[in-house]
């Protein structure tokens, strides 16, 4: 976990250049890439919030392991409450659009009918195009942001965004156990 204000600029400015470069990439690269970047983020965070291991623990978040999986990520994230159901309703579609570039033929673009509706159902983007237009009637600036690719990469990076600065926020899960052994033990006596 970031222990000072300077690790934190670190991580966002490289949330920023892994971005950054995205703009210029297809979009199957950018999709996988923002797929791999995403899911190396929860995977940072759930190591920020779990006990470390213990030298005889299972392989929990690896590759192999029970929350290895990007599905299963999210979904831990969501109900121990470290994310909000956006977050949860978000991050399962970028893994689904990630997928379909991942698993599909070739010939695939954000323009493509599957992917430009999960796109569509991307809450984070449309929150923020709202945010950006409320006051604003530039049209051309509007329909900039109607794109499946724009609101893809402006999902991506709010959620980026915010999985890095949860990380930074959140701590290792409280010890309960310490005081209920203290406790059982102090009885006992």
């Amino acid at each position: 976990m970031p222990k000072t204000q300077k690790e934190l600029q670190d991580e966002l400015n490289a949330v920023n250049r892994v971005l950054k470069e995205m703009q210029t990439e297809s979009d199957r690269a950018v999709a996988v890439l923002v797929g791999a970047e995403v899911d190396n983020r929860l995977l940072a965070l759930l190591e920020a919030f779990l006990f470390p291991p213990q030298k005889k623990s299972t392989r929990l978040l690896e590759q192999d392991g029970p929350l290895g999986t990007f599905s299963s990520k999210i979904e831990i994230l969501y109900r121990v409450g470290l994310i909000p159901p956006e977050f949860h309703h978000d991050l399962h579609t970028i893994r689904a659009i990630r997928n379909e570039f991942a698993h599909k033929g070739v010939g695939l673009s954000f323009n493509s009918d599957r992917v430009r509706d999960l796109c569509r159902n991307l809450i984070a983007a449309e929150s923020m195009r709202q945010d950006m237009f409320s006051k604003s009637e530039d049209m051309r600036a509007k329909n900039a942001m109607d794109s499946a690719r724009d609101r893809f990469m402006n999902s991506a990076m709010m959620l980026l965004a915010n999985l890095t600065l949860l990380r930074f926020q959140v701590c290792t899960s409280p010890q309960h156990w310490r005081g209920f052994f203290r406790d059982r033990k102090q009885s006992e006596q």
